[in-house]
């Protein structure tokens, strides 16, 4: 059903019958966050390696992760660090150009596609959403150009997720095709600055963030860092979706609706390579002719303090937290903690905070990693009091976590499994999930029914789930990929009902192809 449509492959098709034979590698490129070369890079990170990449700050460029993987010795790696050394060498492309005087355009050419096979609609498959089976296909095209330090990708995604999408809004019309993964780019030395719409995501790959992460569709936003190493800025001044004249996040009456913006700010310092602390401000602003602002578009303006100041032209949500990232010795430990709403003389509302965490061991024994993950999302996180239209969503999916009033732990186990079948990652899961009532798109409310002030967390008849789980990834090439998991949910007071319980079995398979073309465009 993917590779049918043969229209994606006419663009690609003419970008390079122009292309010279000399091949090389894009510097300013963004590798999008669903491929899983970023499974092999947080691999290398979780040993010590490759942390010249900031490991809580993705995506990153193709020029970031060349300059990162030439500090490594090849000869130095184990077989299965050998592999993954090869996988990431064959996303980047050919050896990068050091004669850049030539103006030639440097272009690149992706075409994929796949499907998801399953019998849940959330990948996440403790929070299963039934036993119907859905044969989702998706399939994207990328063009890729790039002159210098500048880069620009146009980006277009197909994928039947989003017409079933449980949570969210759908992002397309009638075409049923979206602009995605595309941006145009500035790399310096001291300067990042990109333009698009794009994921990013704020913590180590595959796991949780309290401020930021790929769970929404992606939005369209300015992304910029600025600095090195070891201190540097960061923000993203993203344009969200309106909230509806009805006071609805749907898709009709939004045209006069309220104009919504998210700001996130970030200052990230790291005294060495395997320590990091981060202090992140974000806000949501919102009104009926909102519009880009500078007060909140540049990230050296501290917003804890002049939020309220004057001139105030906006309803904000405003969110404040903070990071630490550490590595030795093959440990590695990863915690956030967000801060909503802090009451010290307010005793009429609970204090609203998000705290998640990792601690990971690599090679506990020879090619078995081992990690432990905890979220905590508190019952009114994301949400507002006050203006709905400064909700954390965007088409009604969190821009954080997808979830609030929650607790979550899960243990883990990555078998590496070359030997067997190379390209093979197996890993057994155990999870445990505590969800109170509220939900993240459901109306604010202060006081129960009683008039007294509800739990910080797991409001209300708590739902309780166990899963154990196995899950696959088979990656040979980069070229081609199958993902999948086979799960057992046990559950008591499913539905927030008092003494029901069920056990359900859920399956989700994801394959996938990626074909790719580097060339040289030539000056006149």
């Amino acid at each position: 059903m993917i590779i049918r449509q043969k229209h994606f492959l006419i663009p690609l098709v003419l970008l390079f019958s122009i292309c010279g034979l000399e091949l090389k590698a894009q510097e300013n490129q963004i590798i999008p966050l669903n491929q899983n070369v970023y499974e092999y890079i947080k691999k290398f990170q979780q040993r010590g390696k490759l942390l010249e990449l900031n490991p809580t700050s993705l995506p990153y460029t193709k020029g970031d992760i060349h300059e990162a993987i030439s500090q490594l010795n090849k000869e130095a790696l184990s077989d299965t660090e050998v592999f993954w050394y090869n996988h990431i060498e064959k996303v980047l492309g050919f050896d990068r150009s050091e004669d850049r005087s030539k103006k030639e355009l440097y272009a690149h050419g992706s075409l994929g596609g796949g499907f998801d096979l399953n019998n849940t609609l959330r990948e996440d498959g403790i929070r299963a959403t039934g036993d119907t089976p859905y044969f989702l296909p998706n399939g994207e095209l990328q063009l890729y150009g790039e002159g210098g330090s500048f880069g620009g990708q146009l980006g277009i995604r197909h994928d039947l997720y989003y017409y079933y999408d449980p949570d969210g809004i759908l992002p397309y019309g009638r075409m049923y095709v979206r602009s995605e993964d595309f941006y145009f780019g500035y790399n310096g030395d001291y300067l990042q600055l990109y333009a698009g719409r794009f994921n990013s995501h704020f913590a180590p790959f595959g796991e949780a963030s309290t401020i930021l992460s790929d769970n929404p569709n992606a939005y369209d936003n300015i992304s910029f860092r600025f600095g090195n190493n070891k201190i540097s800025v960061q923000g993203i001044f993203g344009q969200l979706d309106n909230l509806g004249r009805n006071g609805e996040f749907e898709l009709g009456g939004r045209i006069d609706g309220d104009r919504r913006y998210l700001a996130v700010h970030r200052i990230n310092w790291r005294p060495n390579l395997n320590f990091q602390l981060s202090l992140i401000k974000a806000d949501v602003y919102a009104s009926g002719n909102s519009s880009i602002s500078l007060k909140y578009f540049n990230p050296f303006n501290d917003l804890f303090f002049d939020r309220t100041g004057a001139p105030v032209n906006d309803h904000s949500n405003s969110f404040v937290g903070g990071f630490l990232w550490f590595n030795k010795n093959k440990f590695t430990l990863n915690g956030q903690l967000m801060l909503d709403d802090i009451h010290v003389t307010d005793n009429n509302e609970r204090i609203t905070l998000s705290v998640t965490g990792s601690l990971h061991r690599a090679d506990i024994m020879k090619n078995v990693d081992a990690g432990f993950e905890a979220e905590m999302i508190s019952y009114q996180s994301y949400n507002t009091s006050t203006q709905k239209s400064t909700r954390y969503v965007y088409l009604k999916k969190g821009l954080a976590t997808q979830f609030n009033d929650y607790v979550l732990s899960s243990l883990y186990a990555d078998i590496h499994a070359n030997e067997l079948l190379q390209g093979l990652i197996i890993t057994p899961r155990l999870t445990a999930l505590l969800q109170g009532e509220q939900t993240i798109n459901q109306p604010f409310y202060q006081f129960t029914p009683e008039g007294e002030l509800p739990p910080v967390v797991l409001t209300g008849t708590v739902e309780r789930t166990m899963r154990g789980a196995v899950g696959f990834l088979y990656n040979p090439i980069p070229e081609f990929w199958v993902e999948a998991e086979l799960g057992v949910n046990s559950i008591s007071n499913e539905g927030h009902i008092e003494g029901r319980s069920n056990t359900e079995v859920t399956g989700i398979i994801e394959a996938g192809f990626r074909l790719t073309l580097d060339g040289i465009v030539g000056n006149q």
